[in-house]
């Protein structure tokens, strides 16, 4: 298991405001028993009781088996579905994620290219 990034990206949801009782966690180990779950509680100082929830799509994900999605759940109270309460705030934080991810990957390329020039 590779903590660094879960416990770095925590940190930035932290920084943003996003309480951990707001992420979801989710393990991609199916097993009844995993021994990856503990192992992420006790790399990420999480609680017992702090809720790891379990991929479960039908899949079998050996390859995966050690990984742990982290993402925030934002809820919108107007709302009387418990799904949809969640979809609309956490597809636009996604949505966020992956153009703040393009603006800076265009960025640092070009920062790069005005070093090479001097």
């Amino acid at each position: 298991l590779h903590p660094e990034p879960a416990w770095d990206f925590i940190q930035f949801l932290e920084s943003l405001g996003i309480k951990k009782s707001q992420m979801k966690m989710i393990a991609f180990d199916q097993a009844e028993r995993s021994r990856n779950v503990p192992q992420w509680r006790g790399l990420l100082n999480l609680s017992a009781s702090y809720p790891i929830v379990k991929l479960n799509d039908g899949k079998s994900h050996v390859k995966a088996k050690k990984w742990l999605a982290i993402m925030p759940v934002f809820t919108d109270d107007n709302k009387s579905d418990e799904a949809e309460q969640k979809a609309k705030g956490s597809n636009a934080f996604r949505y966020l994620m992956v153009m703040g991810a393009i603006v800076m990957q265009g960025f640092l390329s070009h920062t790069s290219q005005i070093k090479q020039v001097r």
